[in-house]
């Protein structure tokens, strides 16, 4: 009974952090998005049209600004390099149906 309660004990210690991260809607501990942060337009290296694109690749670092019809945001890509990130994800409006990949940090050797 012993042993059943310190294994039972042992997976929840080791679950509980695991589930909380995977619960986080995409942002660490500290509130920051894991995909960068919002950003003035008027910073943007470039702008990109949705509704004309599926796929856009971006520097990590870059500024961008997105934009849908009338709809429009900017998007600092600074978090966590050499992924795809879905605009779903980070996006203010519906901006579905683009896929953003993030190139590597210049700074991570890994």
């Amino acid at each position: 009974m012993i042993k059943t309660f310190a294994r039972t004990l042992t997976l929840a210690a080791i679950a509980a952090p695991l589930i909380a991260f995977a619960n986080d809607g995409g942002n660490f501990r500290n509130g920051s998005s894991f995909y960068g942060q919002p950003a003035d337009g008027k910073v943007a290296t470039r702008t990109v049209d949705v509704t004309t694109t599926r796929v856009v690749r971006v520097n990590y670092g870059e500024t961008v600004k997105f934009v849908k019809g009338a709809e429009q945001f900017a998007w600092t890509f600074n978090g966590m390099d050499n992924r795809g990130v879905p605009l779903t994800k980070i996006a203010p409006h519906d901006f579905a149906s683009t896929v953003v990949y993030v190139d590597q940090d210049p700074l991570n050797r890994n």
